[in-house]
């Protein structure tokens, strides 16, 4: 038997979709609609025992909704279904006779013409790739059939049940126990957002796959701009919400029963537009103070790239290594090792517990063994003196500046020559950049360097772009107790 699950909040075409449903199935089928804080106006009355209704008077959101069909479902199958949707025939049986057990399946999607309830046969969708949207937003993204990159055609071939790294949120299909062994929908993600990256994560790191099945389609009605609209009035700090909570728990490889990496799906399907060959490495003594750290830490995790951090404390940042509390040079260099080896990717971007980072700074890459950015301005706060305050400027290459190839980066630290940066001695090539933006430097009393040398390379300014004034930061930081 299969169980389809609808979530509904405001569903005009729910009656459609579960007469649909049931018109189409070939098989044993129940139709269960979590009617998600709303009753039908005017009420749907069908008359077939196949169709059930759950109702929870106040909303609790989509993924729980799910949750709760799945609860009481009595499918060895279940096929999560939007509540604006058509089936083909047959969609049932079809799915079940090709759909292994640690498979996830999809159906071929068409765009729904609601006016017909039928599939528009030029909208036609089998295979979708997780995006990175400016270094930030991880989603499920369409091929571009126009592009003249072939690496973003959507893929062509004989294969009636084909892999794809990813997937739409609105009709999926798999076994029932092995939806609840995967832990069903993740309500941390909130009750709506980032469901076809859910699906398709989950069923590629667990050892499982995400497969199309093209023997058979669904068709969804996308909404927006007119018509009916989107049900779910959601404000876009929520959606962030489910986004954030995605992004850290999939690139950084904390779902708890994942057996493969995040980076084993990138590497699997070589995704477009992807910034896949870069790591952060993050190194701190946990010294600096919150106010900065703060700051610090909210922008680097909006970059995007996976981040290995090597630390004196536990932090909750990418993958982290917590090492001797013994602080000097000498200790800084191991931390950066250390976070190289652990990194799996081509190259690293070094970054202190000091420094902001623009997103144009990690778009770099070097064509010798080590980069420097050399538009970075230091940020003088430490001290009362409204008059010494200011940002100024010293053109050279630092550590937090680097961004290297990580396999020379590790034999040029193994071999323990650190008198100057990477490359500076002489024994390796390096180069030089400048973003069009700068990265800020933050000097502070703790700075394992002492307090930074006022920068010669610029006359000293009190304002910043895109960093606004050093007034602001003066309010901002002593907001947060940078003097107290």
């Amino acid at each position: 038997m299969l169980s389809v699950i609808i979530p509904a909040k405001n569903e005009e075409y729910l009656e459609k979709t579960i007469r649909n449903v049931l018109e189409n199935a070939h098989g044993d089928i129940e139709v269960i609609s979590v009617l998600d804080g709303y009753l039908p106006e005017p009420q749907i009355h069908i008359n077939d025992e196949r169709a059930r209704f759950l109702h929870f008077p106040e909303s609790i959101g989509q993924r729980q909704a799910i949750n709760e069909g799945v609860k009481v479902c009595k499918g060895e199958y279940m096929m999560k279904l939007d509540a604006h949707c058509a089936v083909a025939p047959g969609f049932d049986v079809q799915l079940a006779k090709d759909c292994k057990y640690e498979w996830t399946m999809v159906p071929t999607m068409y765009n729904l013409d609601i006016e017909t309830f039928k599939p528009k046969l030029h909208k036609k969708t089998n295979y979708m790739y997780m995006g990175y949207r400016e270094g930030r937003l991880l989603r499920a993204e369409y091929y571009e059939g126009r592009e003249k990159d072939d690496k973003q055609r959507q893929p062509k071939n004989d294969k009636m049940i084909d892999e794809t790294m990813c997937c739409m949120g609105p009709g999926w299909f798999m076994h029932t126990k092995r939806f609840l062994e995967l832990g069903g929908c993740d309500n941390n993600h909130g009750g709506w957002g980032q469901q076809g990256v859910e699906v398709a994560c989950k069923a590629w790191l667990s050892g499982g796959a995400l497969m199309v099945n093209k023997n058979t389609w669904f068709a969804h009605y996308f909404r927006g701009g007119s018509g009916s609209g989107f049900p779910y009035k959601i404000k876009g700090s929520t959606q962030e919400i489910a986004r954030k909570y995605s992004r850290d728990l999939w690139i950084n490889n904390k779902w708890d029963k994942q057996v493969r990496d995040f980076q084993w799906l990138i590497d699997k399907f070589n995704p477009p537009k992807w910034d896949k060959d870069l790591s952060v490495v993050y190194y701190s003594a946990n010294l600096i103070h919150e106010a900065v750290s703060f700051t610090v830490l909210r922008s680097l995790k909006k970059c995007g790239y996976p981040i290995v951090s090597v630390t004196h404390k536990p932090m909750d940042l990418g993958n982290n290594i917590v090492v001797s509390s013994e602080r000097s040079l000498e200790k800084i260099y191991e931390q950066v090792l250390i976070g190289a080896k652990a990194a799996k990717t081509e190259y690293v971007a070094l970054c202190e517990d000091d420094c902001l980072y623009v997103p144009e700074h990690f778009r770099f890459r070097p064509k010798k063994p080590f980069a420097y950015n050399l538009n970075r301005w230091n940020l003088h706060l430490w001290v009362k003196d409204p008059d010494v305050r200011c940002f100024s400027y010293r053109k050279s290459p630092v550590l937090s500046q680097c961004i290297a190839h990580r396999e020379t980066l590790i034999k040029c630290l193994e071999e323990g020559d650190r008198d100057k940066e990477m490359g500076l001695d002489g024994k390796y090539e390096y180069e030089t950049f400048e973003t069009k933006e700068p990265n800020l430097n933050f000097c502070h009393r703790k700075n394992i360097t002492g307090r930074k040398f006022m920068g010669k390379d610029a006359e000293p300014r009190q304002e910043l772009p895109p960093y606004q004034t050093v007034d602001y930061w003066v309010k901002k930081f002593g907001k947060r107790g940078l003097w107290s």
